[in-house]
């Protein structure tokens, strides 16, 4: 993850907890980040890591959400591109967003 992509993914958090949730959820929704970026996670698929697992999960009115964060030029990795692949096959919706603003436009669909 980039530093620009770190800064898009910890202003969807920050908003979404702190601005959305409590304007609108009560008890506040969930959201939460899987840290699979690295080298060697080899340890951690023994136990479950899912290579390539989105950067944000989250719920909203008892649904699931995936989330991955890029900047406006990034690019999924391969293992990024088989997890949308799987989940999508598995009927969850999974969204590619690359600023704060995308994201919004994401939610204002979702609750449509």
């Amino acid at each position: 993850m980039t530093e620009t992509e770190r800064k898009i993914q910890q202003d969807i958090y920050k908003w979404f907890w702190n601005n959305y949730c409590l304007k609108f959820h009560n008890p506040r929704e969930i959201m939460y980040h899987v840290p699979n970026e690295g080298r060697d996670h080899s340890h951690l698929v023994d136990i479950g890591l899912y290579p390539g697992c989105s950067d944000l999960i989250f719920t909203l009115k008892g649904q699931h959400y995936y989330c991955e964060v890029k900047t406006p030029t990034g690019k999924q990795s391969p293992n990024q591109i088989k997890f949308q692949a799987h989940v999508q096959q598995s009927g969850y919706k999974y969204f590619l967003v690359r600023s704060l603003e995308d994201f919004k436009n994401t939610l204002t669909k979702i609750c449509i």
